[in-house]
């Protein structure tokens, strides 16, 4: 298990990138000034959000109640 001061490859990895000024996504590319990401991976992620949002995904309680009233 881990401990609250140990940090997974990832977070080091997010944090490196973000020290330096690179984009937390792609690493690639200099993040907007402001922000973690690059133009391309805050639209990416944007479109992916409202995706997501709009998809509505039906809840596992809504499915359980129905199926138990057949």
């Amino acid at each position: 298990m881990r401990t609250p001061k140990q940090k997974t490859s990832a977070q080091k990895r997010y944090e490196q990138l973000k020290s330096r000024g690179l984009c937390v996504a792609c690493g690639k590319v200099p993040a907007q000034p402001g922000k973690t990401k690059c133009i391309q991976c805050g639209i990416n992620a944007s479109k992916s959000a409202l995706s997501w949002y709009y998809r509505k995904p039906v809840s596992y309680t809504h499915l359980r109640a129905h199926e138990t009233s057949l």
